[in-house]
């Protein structure tokens, strides 16, 4: 499994129910330790382009450490491919640096790992670090996994043109 410090959902209620009132509705039955943040009205034409374009995770090695030399051989590669079986039985290669926005090595047993999931290939952060750090069976499992946070695919396209103006 993995942590999360933040998660996204939409729902679809009766026409004139304010966010205000939905968010305290569902505050009101939800276990202690969980709450709704925010809530906002999205029209159901724009939902689409609301979705997570980017995710960003930490990973935390129990008994271990990310090698810097692993690190600094995928930020210097041009193309970083592997390859996986699909549920259908098929190969697919997938380019690790198509999805990989940002990685970045907190202290020595922590990462940080940014992924676009706006390529039609998903990938899971373990299958990520694997890759990557070429971590053993027995290392992986050990890997504690938190989403930190995730900007939707139109924040994204909003925070790139403000960068490129």
């Amino acid at each position: 499994g993995m942590e999360s410090e933040e998660e996204t959902f939409h729902i679809s209620v009766a026409p004139g129910i304010a966010p205000g009132a939905l968010k305290r509705a569902l505050n009101a039955q939800l276990p202690s330790g969980l709450a709704i943040q925010n809530c906002k009205a999205i029209p159901h034409a724009k939902r689409k382009g609301s979705r997570s374009a980017r995710v960003e995770y930490e990973v935390v090695l129990k008994d271990g450490v990310f090698g810097a030399a692993h690190l600094e051989k995928f930020k210097r590669a041009k193309n970083f491919v592997f390859s996986r079986q699909t549920r259908k039985g098929a190969f697919e290669e997938i380019d690790l640096k198509n999805i990989v926005d940002d990685l970045r090595l907190r202290d020595p047993a922590t990462l940080v790992l940014v992924l676009n999931h706006q390529s039609q290939k998903v990938v899971r952060p373990l299958e990520v670090i694997k890759q990557i750090f070429n971590l053993s069976t027995e290392l992986l499992p050990q890997a504690r996994v938190t989403k930190k946070r995730s900007v939707t695919a139109r924040k994204a396209l909003k925070q790139n043109h403000i960068q490129k103006n």
